[in-house]
């Protein structure tokens, strides 16, 4: 494995690849299509397929492998949750509780439970013996496509399409906090590896990584912007503080002079934006349906001006 070179390209998939898991021992790959309704289970040694399990509906969203190596959580646009043997490649349960299609599933750091995020907007925790729904999530205001478990597995924090995240209490299924929106999507998000579950890093569609703490005052909890410090040194050059509630105009005044970037939005600023960027969008559209309307009237066809890579339907292991 020092060569770097190409061991197997594993094919069967009927679209492009989707995802890949590796079994936590490193003994199995789990892979899902766009187009399949299925996944499958490889050896990565032999390049052989193992299973190709089938009983979704739907196109499979997400597999995520279990702690203990035994089983496999499938997500489907089917709107459904599948548990999977993986010495049989047989379903063991089908938990359907969500209105929408699944789009994110994972297993709790102890193996002990599963959490799914749907198109419904819901977070839904799952018994990961029985399949029993123990908690449904709500208060999201867009389709849930991450979902993470903290080390400990007693929180979670999930984000949605609508540029929000929320904390939860694992065990309640309470709400702790909703971290504020930065004004962009977010596509990532990892808890700190440490035991006290108190910070997290989301990752945002503007190029940004921010790192969040939990903070608990009498029985309560908030969530904070927290700076970096690299050795005992703050470290906020081009950090956005916009949006950012709770600091003084001294910390302001500090944080600019040690890089940070922006202040936070009066109203009237994001009632402004509100307003202005959908305007523009709608400018750019009309533009583009002119350039293909004129691109007719002189006889060319707008597809030859538009040249796409065909997706790949196979896998390779190096």
């Amino acid at each position: 494995m020092t060569t770097g070179a190409c061991q197997h390209t594993l094919t069967g998939h009927a679209s492009f690849v989707r995802s890949i898991v590796y079994l936590p021992d490193g003994s199995q790959i789990a892979s899902t299509s766009h187009g399949d309704k299925t996944f499958r289970l490889w050896n990565p040694i032999s390049g052989e397929c193992l299973h190709t399990p089938s009983g979704h509906d739907r196109r499979v969203t997400s597999i995520a492998f279990s702690p203990l190596g035994d089983l496999l959580a499938s997500a489907s646009d089917d709107c459904t949750m599948r548990m999977w043997d993986l010495e049989t490649g047989k379903c063991r349960h089908t938990s359907i509780g969500h209105t929408k299609g699944v789009l994110v599933v994972v297993y709790s750091p102890q193996g002990s439970q599963v959490a799914s995020g749907s198109e419904d907007r819901s977070v839904i925790i799952w018994d990961a013996r029985t399949g029993e729904c123990l908690h449904t999530l709500t208060g999201h205001t867009g389709g849930v496509d991450i979902v993470v478990y903290s080390s400990s597995g007693d929180q979670i924090v999930s984000g949605d399409n609508d540029a929000t995240a929320r904390l939860w209490d694992v065990t309640s299924g309470q709400c702790r906090a909703v971290i504020p929106s930065m004004g962009t999507d977010i596509r990532s998000i990892a808890w700190s590896m440490t035991s006290d579950d108190k910070c997290f890093a989301v990752g945002y569609g503007d190029g940004c990584v921010r790192m969040w703490q939990v903070i608990e005052n009498d029985n309560r909890c908030h969530i904070r912007l927290r700076w970096r410090t690299v050795n005992g040194k703050l470290v906020s050059k081009g950090t956005l503080i916009r949006d950012v509630h709770g600091l003084s105009r001294l910390n302001k005044e500090l944080l600019n002079q040690q890089g940070a970037v922006g202040h936070p939005f009066s109203e009237a600023y994001k009632k402004m934006q509100a307003t202005l960027i959908p305007f523009f969008e709608c400018i750019i559209w009309l533009v583009c349906k002119l350039f293909i309307i004129v691109l007719h009237l002189y006889g060319h066809n707008p597809s030859t001006y538009m040249q796409t890579q065909p997706y790949c339907k196979d896998i390779k292991t190096w």
